[in-house]
């Protein structure tokens, strides 16, 4: 009697260190290739069918897509703080800047590690800062990553910027622009500057209002769908 059939091996590719979604910690993982073989009295023969890859955590025994390997919410989430502190500190710069003020890496330092929670400034803000950026360029910075303050933090780093002393109309003309291209509603920034100079002046620049302000200073994290990795 002829034993003919098929079953599925899955060959290890290869092995490592990932961080593991389920576990969320780093965890051992494996990397497996399955493939349906032909056998002849459970002996393998030839390759029937080949299934897309994936990476299994030896912990949990979960299965994820290969893209799994390089995927760490908490490098990404590194990568957001440094890209949120050097916005905040060439707005800091541009502002000092406009008003022929000193500015030390001390005194943003301390500023955007009160807005983040942080300790210290993240790997790399130092040199983004040092980095000379013309005003269309840091307008740009602040459109890309305004919208991951809410309104609050966009109005603390405003504030921050104008400190308490007097703001002559060239630095409110700026600030005003650095807050739209935030997010903030012109309204909204008028009334931050209602609060810095003489009402004439703002109202010059936009109808005197404020939004509320948020409680957190950073925008809600929309976590991906659970397929992404199942």
């Amino acid at each position: 009697m002829i034993i003919w059939g098929s079953y599925v091996i899955r060959k290890e590719l290869k092995s490592g260190q990932f961080y593991c979604p389920q576990c969320q910690t780093d965890r051992q993982y494996i990397h497996k290739l399955p493939r349906r073989w032909g056998h002849l009295y459970w002996i393998p023969l030839v390759v029937l069918d080949t299934h897309e890859s994936y990476v299994e955590c030896q912990t949990c025994s979960n299965a994820y897509q290969e893209q799994a390997i390089d995927h760490d919410p908490r490098r990404e989430h590194a990568i957001k703080m440094a890209a949120i502190a050097a916005m905040a500190g060439q707005v800091m710069i541009h502002v000092a800047h406009s008003r022929e003020a000193e500015l030390t890496i001390g005194q943003i330092e301390k500023f955007t590690c009160g807005l983040l929670g942080i300790k210290k400034l993240p790997e790399g803000t130092e040199a983004q800062l040092s980095t000379s950026i013309d005003r269309s360029g840091m307008l740009n910075l602040v459109r890309e990553r305004g919208d991951e303050l809410t309104a609050r933090g966009k109005e603390l780093v405003l504030r921050a910027a104008l400190g308490d002393e007097a703001i002559a109309p060239s630095t409110q003309t700026l600030v005003f622009e650095i807050g739209v291209a935030m997010g903030l509603t012109p309204a909204h920034v008028s009334g931050i500057l209602a609060e810095l100079i003489p009402p004439p002046i703002a109202k010059e620049l936009a109808p005197q209002s404020r939004c509320p302000a948020e409680e957190t200073v950073f925008a809600p994290y929309k976590a991906p769908a659970a397929s992404v990795w199942d």
